[in-house]
């Protein structure tokens, strides 16, 4: 992780991400959601104001240059007061090979920026070749328990990236996203990894730290290193596979809920990128329907 993050970058960690946050007496202190954030960007720049001039300001300076409510004026000010506890997580996180981003940094992914705008996450975290996350290609996901056809073909097309040089970007899932991610790697190719939970402890594999050190992988993760497996980061990382590629190609869908037909659905509506569905007759009813609703 970078020592030496900009005004703008602490600011936004600050505000943003649960990295050494603290819990006011009631315990309703919480860092400010997407929406939230959006919602005080569009105001700093109303006023012509970077994140990083702020950093310094008072409880009572927030609340009249920014023409806030009290609350909010305390909130921001608890939350911006946490600089030196801020610094020492983000020196521990570097020293385990864990980095840290910003809407504000000039190498976050453009991908994200372009195609989720004001939806793109304030904060990611990651390990690996940054330079990777604005080079994927191919979004491949599916469901975690898979058949022999589906796991081969998952396979397949992991090997069939690494021959072409295209990135591969998956969600590090058990089942197709493993699948297709192993494959790759090990063929020699390279693979984006969109994680939901604990970034700190899959970088500890030992095919993933390989794969890492050698510049083939980078893990990203929009939530806390740390963080424990949640559905709603789950379903919320869908957008960030797809959004990270040209393409998108399901390999298995349930036919009436889970993750890869939420994903696969919100990908139709909002057209981000190309969808391709496995089809054939060993393709699952799932797959199907998506190839009906107007998937390739």
């Amino acid at each position: 992780m970078k020592s030496n993050l900009s005004a703008d970058a602490q600011v936004i960690l600050l505000l943003c991400s649960h990295l050494a946050a603290p819990k006011a007496a009631d315990g309703k202190l919480k860092p400010f959601s997407p929406t939230e954030w959006n919602g005080l960007a569009a105001s700093l720049v109303k006023r012509r104001l970077r994140p990083g001039q702020i950093l310094d300001w008072s409880r009572d300076q927030l609340q009249s240059e920014l023409a806030i409510t009290p609350d909010l004026a305390d909130r921001l000010a608890s939350l911006l007061v946490r600089g030196a506890q801020l610094a020492m997580e983000v020196e521990r996180l570097g020293s385990v090979g864990v980095w840290a981003l910003t809407r504000a940094d000039s190498d976050y992914p453009s991908p994200l920026k372009e195609r989720l705008g004001a939806a793109a996450p304030p904060v990611l975290f990651g390990a690996g070749d940054r330079s990777l996350l604005n080079q994927g290609f191919l979004a491949v996901v599916g469901s975690r328990d898979v058949d022999d056809s589906a796991a081969a073909f998952a396979g397949a097309i992991g090997r069939h990236c690494a021959a072409e040089g295209k990135v591969l970007v998956s969600g590090g899932a058990r089942g197709v996203d493993r699948i297709s991610m192993d494959s790759a790697l090990d063929a020699g190719g390279s693979v984006i990894g969109v994680l939901a939970d604990n970034l700190e402890r899959a970088i500890r594999e030992p095919g993933f730290r390989k794969a890492i050190m050698s510049g083939r992988l980078v893990l990203l993760s929009a939530v806390h290193p740390k963080a424990p497996f949640l559905a709603a980061n789950a379903m919320a990382r869908n957008k960030l596979i797809y959004t990270l590629a040209h393409y998108g190609l399901v390999v298995t869908s349930s036919i009436e809920r889970g993750g890869t037909r939420a994903g696969a659905l919100e990908v139709l509506k909002s057209r981000w990128v190309p969808l391709f569905v496995r089809g054939g007759d060993s393709a699952p009813a799932g797959n199907q329907d998506l190839i009906q609703r107007g998937a390739l």
